[in-house]
């Protein structure tokens, strides 16, 4: 919360698991003084604690922490990736697994 909509209330931590982040992207600002990362999560859920917009939760940088926060970008692409690839493969529907050609010659029965 903001004391008068100007001055915020404090830093807050929100733990937020690998499998919840959809991508992570680092911009940096006009003239090298600023960046941002923008982090889009699987579920909207994620991001209920946090001031996010359209679904993206966007961190502004100043000019001192841009190579951390892109090192820190870099990282967590990197634990993503590493994570999905440890995940089983996506599960087939039923309906392709006993889809039969035979299936396509039945005729259907006569009142």
């Amino acid at each position: 919360s903001k004391l008068f909509g100007l001055i915020g209330g404090g830093v807050k931590e929100v733990r937020l698991p690998l499998s919840e982040i959809l991508d992570i992207t680092f911009k940096k600002g006009i003239f090298g003084r600023s960046a941002k990362i923008q982090v889009r999560t699987r579920s909207y859920a994620a991001l209920a604690e946090l001031p996010a917009e359209d679904g993206k939760l966007t961190l502004k940088l100043v000019k001192d922490d841009i190579e951390r926060g892109r090192s820190a970008v870099d990282h967590i692409r990197r634990e993503v990736t590493e994570y999905e690839a440890e995940l089983p493969p996506p599960q087939t529907p039923v309906s392709q697994l006993f889809h039969d050609e035979s299936e396509d010659e039945t005729k259907k029965l006569e009142r």
